[in-house]
């Protein structure tokens, strides 16, 4: 009677360490031996608030009007982060308006809003030719058990898997960083 929960137990430990990205997408061999993965299908980048809709007033002294019309055009910014062994499932988003918002597993963890100066910052990185570029390249990487990131702005989504340096694109990935810095991700 003991031999069922063991087995059952290795099992599940098995299917873990096995299957611990699954659902992602699959290597590939490509010319010259390297792994190529096929790319994940595009996240659909959250849709800009209705005009009819009041957008949350920011306090006295944030910024000024011409520059939150500049940043409605660049949209939205979401960050989410995924797999690898600890099975990670986070995201945050950064609205037009510079607030933020962090949920892990589905359940908020954490809410804010960023300074001038690094809505600034966000802003040029976003709005890149960098990140358009990288939007375009399929990205390379050789490992299945690191952590998936993808960042998605303007209608633009650049996917990576951490696989240590040089595996990722750089502004995606300083896109990512910053943002970790600067909130709760």
């Amino acid at each position: 009677m003991n031999r069922i929960p063991t087995a059952l137990a290795g099992l599940v430990a098995l299917s873990v360490v096995a299957g611990c990205d699954a659902g992602a997408e699959q290597p590939r061999p490509a010319a010259g031996g390297v792994i190529e993965t096929v790319p994940p299908e595009p996240v659909a980048t959250p849709s800009p608030l209705p005009s009819a809709t009041p957008r949350p007033s920011r306090p006295a002294g944030r910024g000024d009007g011409d520059r939150r019309r500049a940043r409605a055009g660049a949209g939205r910014v979401a960050v989410h982060r995924s797999g690898g062994l600890v099975g990670h499932d986070d995201v945050l988003t950064v609205t037009d308006a510079g607030s933020w918002r962090f949920t892990s597993d589905g359940r908020s963890r954490g809410r804010g809003a960023l300074s001038d100066e690094r809505e600034a910052q966000l802003d040029e990185l976003v709005t890149g030719a960098a990140l358009a570029d990288e939007s375009r390249k399929p990205i390379k990487y050789a490992c299945q058990d690191g952590i998936l990131y993808r960042v998605v702005s303007g209608g633009r989504t650049v996917s990576w898997r951490d696989c240590g340096p040089g595996s990722y694109p750089r502004a995606a990935r300083t896109i990512a960083e910053r943002l970790r810095a600067w909130t709760a991700l």
